[in-house]
């Protein structure tokens, strides 16, 4: 919402923020598909009224395709690393700024000792388990060789600064995702639904697909587009499994109307197995 002269309305700032300070890390789960369907919708809403947010993804939209060439003992190993060294929150701040005590039901209301001067604070433990969108990402994608795990997974890879930004209000349409029809084009070996959508940052893509009884199960598959200069950029990748995969989600840098086709070929093989003209 933005006033006669086309600035943020400063009545919605702190609305804004609110929402900004909750799900400003989601970003690289977003590009990898680590979000549910209910986190996904609220992020793309925020997405709409976000430039620093906006930007964010951007600059993540290339990572599957980076991810996918990791050897499969470093990522486990970096999923690890990040797991043990991921803190636990922080002590609720009371309104002076300093951890605020809390009690102790076997000692009635008494105020906890003070701590001595000179020892120092025990450092707080790692917590363990996935508490946010982008630790549930981080240690999903890597511990399964680091490629876009479409059903839930990612590297905790966010902006490159520490800092976090400032969100800035913009006004911004989302763009409804369009289906495209793919063509199976060897004998029904792989068969899929896909549907693109132009976003601030590139392409998104959203699919699903269903595997020749006799390939259920043993496959890896990469999707990948062309664009319209003939260069070929893998997107994703991912296991196949029985039954087929439903919930597949991608993100590219790369605009829609400079793609040419998708396409979706084996990881090993440059043959196509499914294609769809954009």
């Amino acid at each position: 919402m933005t006033d006669r002269d086309g600035r943020p309305d400063a009545r919605r700032e702190p609305e804004l923020r609110r929402e900004h300070d909750a799900v400003h890390e989601w970003d690289a789960a977003y590009v990898l598909g680590g979000l549910s369907t209910d986190e996904r919708a609220r992020f793309e809403r925020h997405l709409c009224g976000c430039e620093a947010c906006t930007a964010s993804v951007a600059d993540l939209a290339g990572l599957p395709a980076v991810l996918r060439l990791l050897p499969v003992d470093d990522a486990v190993a970096i999923a690890e690393e990040a797991r043990v060294a991921s803190p636990a929150p922080a002590p609720e701040e009371s309104r002076a700024g300093t951890p605020a005590p809390v009690a102790d039901p076997s000692r009635g209301s008494r105020t906890p000792a003070r701590r001595r001067p000179g020892r120092p604070a025990p450092r707080p433990r790692a917590s363990g388990r996935p508490s946010s969108p982008r630790r549930r990402a981080l240690v999903g994608a890597a511990a399964v060789l680091a490629v876009v795990l479409l059903a839930g997974g990612g590297y905790a890879l966010g902006s490159s600064s520490g800092r976090v930004a400032e969100p800035t209000a913009s006004v911004t349409t989302p763009t409804p995702a369009v289906p495209v029809a793919m063509t199976s084009l060897v004998g029904g070996a792989v068969t899929a639904d896909l549907s693109v959508t132009a976003t601030p940052w590139g392409t998104r893509f959203d699919w699903e697909c269903a595997y020749a009884a006799d390939l259920e199960g043993t496959g890896v598959y990469d999707l990948v587009v062309e664009e319209v200069d003939g260069t070929r950029t893998v997107v994703a990748t991912w296991d196949s499994a029985p039954g087929g995969a439903a919930g597949l989600a991608a993100s590219s840098k790369l605009p829609l109307d400079r793609l040419r086709s998708v396409e979706i070929t084996a990881a090993d093989s440059t043959t196509v197995l499914t294609r769809t003209t954009l």
